[in-house]
C-alpha cells in the first residue's frame, strides 16, 4: 500500500490485480471507497475490451456510485499506445453522468502524468474530508 500525500490528504493505495481470476474477490476492497483509481494499459489494444467492460462492470457497485473516477491511460510513452479520445470513447465514459472522471496519459518507464493524475483526484477530494 502507497500514501503519497497531495493538498494535505493521505491516499492510501491498494493494487488489487486486474487478472481475470482475482476480479472475483475485488468486492473485498471496496467498503468505504472514496474514489476509484482503474489503471488502463493503452497500448494493450488486443485486451482493451476486456479492461474496459471489467471497468462498467466494477462501476455498478453500489460502493463506487457518486465516487470520483481517475483512469491512468499507461504506457503512453509507446509508440501504439491509445491516445486519451480514444480510451475514453472506448470505456465509454461519457457516458457516466453519475460522477466527475478523468483520464490522464501515463508512463511508469519515466512518471510522467502520475502525479498530475493524482493532483486532479486530491481536488475532488478536497471538499470531501
Amino acid at each position: 500500500m502507497q500514501t503519497p500525500a497531495l493538498l494535505n490528504l493521505k491516499f492510501n493505495i491498494l493494487d488489487i490485480g486486474g487478472q481475470s481470476k482475482i476480479r472475483i474477490i475485488w468486492n473485498h476492497y471496496f467498503q468505504d471507497t472514496k474514489a476509484l483509481i482503474y489503471v488502463i494499459d493503452s497500448d494493450d489494444r488486443a485486451r482493451i475490451d476486456e479492461a474496459c467492460e471489467a471497468l462498467q462492470k466494477t462501476l455498478l457497485n453500489d460502493e463506487f456510485k457518486g465516487i470520483p473516477l481517475l483512469i491512468p491511460a499507461n504506457k503512453q510513452d509507446l509508440s501504439n499506445a491509445m491516445n486519451i479520445t480514444e480510451l475514453a470513447e472506448k470505456s465509454k465514459l461519457h457516458s457516466l453522468s453519475d460522477r466527475n472522471w478523468y483520464i490522464q496519459g501515463t508512463s511508469t518507464r519515466d512518471g510522467s502524468g502520475l502525479l498530475e493524475g493524482l493532483d486532479w483526484l486530491a481536488n475532488q477530494l478536497k471538499d470531501v474530508r
